[in-house]
């Protein structure tokens, strides 16, 4: 009889059957290697087949060693934005890493625009995640809008007003500047010298605030002389 020793190059990674025992010569051992979560079997140490199960037929040597060899999994992991007109993120896009190794992520904003988190929950915009044994992992990123401070007004408040009024609007939202002249007076033009009447203004990512002052004057009638009586001339 011949001793076969059998093992794994670790036992964190998965296990060997049959164990470690004395076997008669010639008799046939059938060698069987299971893989743990998270890995998975590459090939045995005697020849570097990764067949499995495989037949090993005893030899008459003493102390044959044979240990199945595991190696971790790997699995996929997905990075994305939800729209990469408001932020990137690194790494993008889809990739394999093995398990238990560390994948660094990194959330970028575009201007007028601000991280608002992951899919997961996390709202680090740098994070570290460590890959588990799970198959198309996928972390998005999301970004929300800024909003600016829009102020608008008249040259003079006795001649006319603007809608919208000042507030906080979001970024790339779309406003209709609209000057409202009071009874007496009409509008003549923007303070940047812009004459449209509605005029559209795109939100930007503009600080300190964005400011639109409407020109107003007084309007002109054309005087009619009048005389008491007609017939006086």
């Amino acid at each position: 009889e011949y001793k076969v020793i059998t093992g794994t190059n670790d036992p964190l990674m998965g296990t060997m059957t049959p164990p470690t025992g004395t076997y008669r010569f010639d008799s046939l051992l059938t060698l069987t290697a299971k893989a743990n979560p998270g890995y998975r079997f590459k090939e045995w140490s005697d020849h570097g087949s990764a067949l499995n199960p495989r037949d090993y037929r005893v030899e008459a040597v003493n102390d044959t060693v044979i240990k199945a060899v595991f190696e971790p999994d790997e699995f996929r992991v997905r990075v994305q934005s939800e729209d990469i007109n408001k932020g990137k993120v690194t790494p993008n896009g889809q990739a394999k890493y093995p398990y238990l190794s560390s994948v660094d992520m990194t959330a970028i904003p575009e201007p007028g625009y601000t991280f608002a988190g992951w899919s997961d929950g996390e709202t680090g915009l740098n994070r570290t995640y460590t890959v588990e044994a799970v198959q198309d992992t996928t972390f998005t990123a999301y970004f929300k809008a800024d909003n600016f401070l829009v102020r608008t007004k008249a040259n003079e408040s006795k001649m006319g007003s603007v809608t919208p009024k000042t507030d906080y609007y979001e970024f790339g939202q779309s406003l209709l500047l609209t000057p409202e002249a009071n009874l007496g007076y009409e509008f003549v033009q923007w303070s940047d010298g812009n004459t449209d009447n509605p005029r559209e203004y795109i939100v930007e990512a503009v600080k300190p605030d964005t400011t639109f002052t409407a020109i107003f004057k007084a309007s002109q009638f054309p005087l009619r002389p009048r005389v008491n009586n007609p017939d006086w001339g």
